[in-house]
């Protein structure tokens, strides 16, 4: 895909994210959190700047959409869809595949309580759009559940948008794929 260059439109989230690489034959990495810290510290007064590649991301904004609109519907005619037992366990299914390939492994969309901490927090740290933005499929997904937690009184992460928890929810079915 085509890359952008951006200066300084995510800094903080590019140290973070460069802090949590791993290292082959290091047990962490350099950058602690003092440093982060630091390096925010001369951002803001203008002496240590970003510069991010960054990759067109709409077309897995809109598949994602796209994913979030189907499992809507899904939720609204469960009560139908229950009655073709076939149907349902095809269609569920199918999602969960979906979530597993998609999600998981081809978009790297796993959301973890880590991101969720931070993402309540940043508003408080030093809020910069940027952070929410460099990774714009794990804030859909965020948003979506609490929209759904909302509306429907549960959020539907756990058994639908999670690539381990789809992933467990398919394993039963398949004892031989263990």
């Amino acid at each position: 895909g085509r890359f952008e260059l951006r200066f300084d439109s995510a800094f903080e989230a590019v140290m973070r994210a460069c802090a949590e690489v791993p290292r082959a034959g290091q047990a962490g990495t350099w950058i602690t959190e003092a440093m982060v810290e630091a390096y925010m510290t001369l951002h803001r007064a203008g002496y240590a700047h970003s510069v991010e590649a960054w990759q067109e991301g709409q077309t897995n904004v809109l598949i994602l959409v796209g994913a979030l609109v189907v499992l809507t519907l899904i939720l609204a005619f469960q009560a139908l869809l229950t009655r073709y037992r076939r149907v349902h366990r095809w269609v569920r299914n199918g999602f969960l595949v979906f979530t597993v390939g998609w999600l998981g492994w081809t978009a790297g969309a796993q959301l973890s309580i880590i991101n969720v901490i931070n993402y309540m927090l940043a508003p408080f740290n030093n809020f910069d759009i940027g952070f929410y933005l460099a990774e714009p499929l794990m804030v859909i997904v965020v948003l979506y559940t609490i929209f759904s937690l909302l509306l429907l009184g549960r959020g539907v992460f756990c058994g639908w948008l999670c690539p381990f928890g789809a992933l467990q929810e398919l394993l039963p079915d398949r004892p031989s794929l263990v």
